[in-house]
């Protein structure tokens, strides 16, 4: 239990270091600093909550996420020669991936780990 927290700790000072360092957007060092504190903490805050969710959904929403940015990628293709705004773009693939995410979660429950379990063994 210490070593994880150790862990998240040098995760969390990593990020704010970093954030120190590269000052994104032109922001002030602190302030950029406190912006990866903040986005740390929310980072092992979402791993905190995947830790409780089962292998079954964790496996549908990996395939959906990946399905997702596949369709998005697909998308995005067909828009580019459309509309060259970088923001559409994006937030197709915020979209589908969100999407895929979301459903592939919630279909995870339907699957049937033993089936693929029991056909592996010679």
């Amino acid at each position: 239990m210490l070593d994880l927290i150790l862990v998240r700790g040098i995760f969390i000072l990593v990020l704010a270091v970093s954030a120190y360092t590269l000052h994104p957007y032109n922001s002030q060092p602190w302030a950029a600093a406190a912006g990866g504190v903040l986005f740390g903490l929310c980072i092992i805050l979402f791993e905190m909550r995947l830790e409780r969710v089962s292998l079954k959904r964790l496996i549908g929403a990996a395939c959906g996420s990946v399905l997702g940015i596949v369709g998005a990628f697909l998308m995005t293709l067909v828009l580019s020669k459309a509309t060259p705004e970088p923001f559409l773009q994006l937030g197709v693939l915020l979209l589908m991936t969100y999407i895929g995410l979301i459903v592939g979660a919630k279909k995870g429950d339907m699957l049937n780990l033993a089936a693929y379990i029991s056909s592996r063994q010679p």
